[in-house]
């Protein structure tokens, strides 16, 4: 997995953070937080409580927040997703 970046951004009393990364690939997992996960190019297949979604370029997907997730970019080092 490499991350192109990572930035913060604090809104009132919300925190936000936005990643990006290519060739992304992570096991199961879930957050305290909401996710919304946008692919710029290619596509990424993503688990979400044990039913799996696919989605391309131009697309997003929003995960609640406990929700078990995990993304895997579907074209290698073309695939650029952020989150």
């Amino acid at each position: 997995m490499g991350t192109i970046f990572e930035t913060s951004i604090n809104h009132d009393d919300s925190k936000f953070t936005l990643h990006k990364y290519k060739n992304l690939a992570n096991m199961p997992h879930f957050h305290e937080d909401y996710e919304v996960v946008f692919v710029e190019e290619g596509k990424a297949k993503i688990s979400i409580n044990g039913n799996s979604f696919s989605i391309a370029e131009n697309q997003a997907i929003f995960i609640n927040s406990s929700e078990i997730n995990g993304i895997i970019s579907l074209l290698g080092d073309e695939g650029e997703v952020a989150f």
